[in-house]
């Protein structure tokens, strides 16, 4: 028999080449089917975890409505009822003029030498006029530097300094007040 002729690619390096490509697809599909094993379970774990979230939702709806079904209609009707009142008024007295904080006011702040003679006080300008006596022009200072000393009165004006009968001092006074003074006041402060 004749020799084989020769060729250019020689048998060994075709059987190594496929080799060579037989353990590289080989890789691939062992990487391929790793990914896929992990999916699986990552899909099956979801699946089971959600069916515990539905049955545990499914429970807790379960006791919600046992315990909807012992509570009395018509105590939770009242309930709610003075719940809505007390909201309404909480509203209404958080927006009520409470005027009598001027009095109070005006009792914490006024001198020992000083007496009102006449008072007024209007809700709109809030603001105070009081006409007074003083036993001396220092104690009507002293009265304007008390109220200006206050954190409810934004302003203070006086005037009509005159002698008076029994050598008395009157005197006018104009208070103008924070409307956080006619609001309701918590009993801490």
């Amino acid at each position: 028999m004749p020799p084989p002729a020769p060729t250019l690619i020689s048998k060994p390096a075709t059987a190594s080449r496929s080799r060579i490509i037989y353990q590289g697809g080989a890789w691939l599909l062992n990487l391929g089917l790793i990914a896929f094993i992990a999916a699986a379970v990552s899909a099956g774990g979801l699946y089971f975890y959600r069916r515990s979230v539905d049955r545990t939702r499914a429970e807790w709806a379960a006791q919600v409505e046992i315990q909807e079904s012992e509570l009395r209609p018509e105590l939770l009707a009242q309930l709610i009822d003075l719940s809505n009142t007390l909201t309404v008024t909480r509203e209404l007295l958080q927006n009520h003029t409470i005027s009598s904080n001027v009095f109070t006011l005006l009792q914490e702040t006024t001198h020992p030498k000083v007496q009102y003679t006449t008072f007024a006080f209007s809700v709109e300008k809030q603001t105070i006029e009081v006409a007074g006596l003083a036993l001396s022009y220092q104690a009507v200072a002293e009265q304007v530097r008390i109220l200006e000393g206050q954190s409810q009165v934004a302003k203070v004006g006086f005037g009509g300094l005159a002698l008076g009968e029994k050598g008395l001092i009157s005197f006018r006074l104009s208070i103008t007040v924070k409307p956080s003074l006619l609001k309701l006041r918590s009993p801490q402060s």
